[in-house]
């Protein structure tokens, strides 16, 4: 799936955040096999530094619709 996501994009920077001790393992694996970095800490575009901080939002069932 990462492989498909990376097709066609030469030219793109990755970024990721370590959100968990498989990913701190994971994303050099990643680089390693891919030849694409994905660095915790870059440098963020403009769209990128506008955005706020996520916040997450308890879990809520989704209300069934009616028809």
């Amino acid at each position: 799936m990462v492989r498909f996501a990376l097709r066609n994009c030469d030219g793109y920077n990755w970024t990721t955040t370590p959100q968990s001790d498989d990913a701190e393992a994971f994303f050099p694996a990643l680089t390693e096999t891919t030849g694409t970095a994905f660095p915790p800490h870059p440098r963020l575009c403009a769209h990128m530094q506008a955005r706020g901080p996520r916040r997450l939002e308890p879990w809520q069932p989704i209300p069934a619709q009616r028809r």
